[in-house]
């Protein structure tokens, strides 16, 4: 919701660690909260660092945008 609150563009995003059900549950919180505000229509963008353990020991990579996933 802060997201949606604060955005300017109509487009936010979120680089989620590891491509697993826990991390999908994290996300599909994310994502409802935007429309939750009913502010006006906003896209959600959304990667993966991984889908193996390794995903977790790469802090950097979102600022790449070299995305596994």
């Amino acid at each position: 919701m802060i997201a949606a609150y604060k955005n300017k563009t109509g487009t936010i995003g979120f680089v989620y660690g590891m491509d697993i059900l826990l991390i999908h549950k994290f996300a599909t919180g994310y994502e409802e909260g935007v429309p939750a505000t009913s502010i006006r229509k906003i896209r959600v963008l959304k990667n993966y660092v991984g889908i193996t353990d390794a995903a977790w020991n790469n802090p950097g990579i979102g600022r790449t945008g070299q995305f596994s996933v």
